[in-house]
């Protein structure tokens, strides 16, 4: 855009055109006249009225009076688009700045949060996991107290089991011994009479 007002001011300085009109413009006199004597008018009303260019003069001729406005519209351009269009992209841009950093403050904080949660999981789960086998190892104690008392219970039944026959079988025993004795007195005593009653 600078380039094209910088260009549309400094077009009255005139460039060499390929036209087929050249020679004639070249052997016009009252061309070179005008270009002459308009280096003595007004700078603004050679601005916006423009004379047609000589086409014998070089293609670029410095003048200062178009240098300076030049530089004037330059610096009123820059003026004016600090204003209107800069200042407000530099605000626009900064406002961006701010909410860039912002979601990036924001984003780690949320991934500081999502540690600290990760950490606290982690610590709980290995608590969970103790606890678990503190549960596991306790049952075992457990289980195996009950076994060890069970299997001293089933001992001491089987102990007395045992017992009860056996005192069953020696008094079983002890009664067939007594019935037997008995019987065999009985047996003795018959046969004592039977052989004393013979002899008489």
């Amino acid at each position: 855009m600078c380039l094209t007002l910088v260009l549309g001011v400094g077009a009255p300085i005139g460039f060499a055109a390929d036209s087929p009109d050249h020679g004639d413009h070249a052997s016009s006199g009252t061309s070179t006249e005008h270009a002459s004597s308009g280096a003595e008018e007004d700078p603004i009303t050679s601005l916006l009225f423009p004379k047609e260019p000589n086409y014998n003069l070089p293609p670029v001729q410095p003048k200062l009076d178009i240098f300076l406005w030049t530089l004037v519209v330059f610096g009123g351009f820059i003026f004016i688009m600090r204003a209107v269009a800069w200042n407000p992209l530099i605000q626009g841009l900064n406002a961006r700045e701010g909410r860039v950093v912002n979601a990036e403050r924001e984003a780690k904080a949320a991934l500081l949060e999502v540690e600290r949660l990760r950490a606290e999981s982690e610590a709980r789960l290995a608590q969970v996991q103790e606890q678990v086998k503190s549960v596991i190892a306790s049952a075992r104690s457990e289980a195996e107290t009950q076994k060890q008392e069970i299997l001293a219970q089933a001992e001491q039944e089987s102990k007395r089991i045992r017992e009860e026959a056996l005192q069953a079988i020696r008094e079983a025993q002890d009664s067939a011994l007594q019935t037997l004795d008995e019987r065999v007195d009985e047996q003795v005593g018959l046969a004592t009479e039977h052989v004393v009653g013979r002899r008489l």
